[in-house]
């Protein structure tokens, strides 16, 4: 997983890709400002206390579940929809730019760079790339040597992505890395070092509210990537807070968030506004926080900058619903086979 992709590319961007990614579930990309770094000292003690079966950590003398809410809290990314559809080798529209169909992602950065500033080039040519990419090094990170196993053929309409569950497909991702992580370790002669492939920042994310390490409320953003603490601890104090730490399971949500569309579905808030089972506000921390985010009016208006982006989300899934079922009624029914492509080389973040 690396952010430091993300960054370069964020500052080559044209104020039309941004706003073209905005309508899209990766907007919060283009926010990404500063690195994303991760302990790999508290990955390797997350590791050795999953609990596969159950989908949990063990923390103190109790199984916390790992959630696909919590990839949500992490990510911003919404919950239901459509599986993702993976590809074995590069194809779609983003295939056609390149001669081989097999890249790698020094290929694809290399592309963008080129692409980006050329005027010429239409806006959604430049933004599939800019997705695919931090799909490769953010969402569904592996290692290998050419880029491999991602949902091309999904970018060819930037306006279906919200079609699909891309929280749960980061979730899966992460929980199947993890059971092969857990695996090499318990399996007979440890490994000298081990990997762990996908988006890890969400494992950091998790253990930083389940454990309530963060160093001040202000760090509490939606989605925590946009105000990332960077924790640093040595392994020893990790393992310690896991077997004596406070316990904490629910995600704590400014007062703002609470109205977005995601968070309400994913914690079931009724219409009263009460906040749903695995949440919460503290109100004066909430309070703390809004008088240092500035004027009231700054707050509102980026508020309503919210609610249009929201606005135009919705219109697009009206328009791609509505196309689907036109061509649901035109064309007869029929089944295929799936096709499931395999992840022979697992890796992403290693340690000794």
């Amino acid at each position: 997983m690396d952010s430091s992709i993300i960054i370069e590319m964020n500052r080559l961007l044209r104020q039309c890709h941004v706003d073209r990614i905005r309508m899209t579930p990766f907007m919060w990309c283009v926010n990404i400002n500063n690195p994303v770094e991760v302990n790999l000292k508290l990955l390797k003690v997350m590791v050795s206390r999953w609990v596969g079966n159950d989908n949990s950590f063990r923390v103190s003398q109790k199984l916390v579940p790992f959630r696909v809410v919590d990839v949500l809290m992490s990510l911003g990314l919404e919950i239901g929809g459509l599986e993702i559809p993976f590809d074995e080798v590069v194809g779609g529209l983003v295939g056609e730019m390149f001669k081989s169909k097999t890249i790698s992602l020094k290929d694809l950065t290399d592309m963008f760079n080129v692409i980006v500033d050329d005027k010429n080039i239409e806006v959604d040519v430049v933004c599939r790339l800019y997705i695919l990419v931090c799909l490769v090094v953010f969402y569904f990170p592996r290692k290998s040597r050419h880029v491999c196993n991602m949902p091309f053929g999904v970018l060819d309409d930037l306006d279906r992505l919200c079609l699909y569950d891309w929280c749960t497909g980061v979730h899966k991702h992460i929980v199947e890395n993890l059971n092969k992580c857990k695996k090499k370790i318990m399996g007979a002669g440890i490994p000298q070092s081990v990997t762990l492939s996908g988006n890890v920042a969400v494992l950091q994310a998790w253990a930083v509210e389940r454990l309530s390490l963060h160093g001040h409320p202000s760090h509490r953003f939606f989605p925590r990537i946009m105000r990332w603490f960077p924790f640093k601890s040595r392994t020893e104090k990790i393992e310690n807070i896991f077997m004596t730490g406070d316990l904490n399971m629910e995600w704590y949500i400014r007062n703002e968030d609470r109205h977005r569309p995601e968070i309400r579905a994913a914690f079931n808030l009724d219409d009263e506004g009460s906040l749903g089972e695995g949440s919460k506000v503290d109100k004066d921390d909430d309070e703390d926080e809004s008088s240092d985010d500035g004027a009231w009016e700054a707050g509102a208006e980026e508020r309503l900058r919210k609610n249009n982006e929201h606005i135009r989300a919705l219109n697009a899934k009206i328009g791609v619903l509505t196309r689907e079922l036109f061509e649901i009624y035109q064309t007869p029914i029929f089944h295929e086979e799936d096709a499931c492509a395999t992840d022979e080389e697992v890796g992403g973040w290693s340690w000794r």
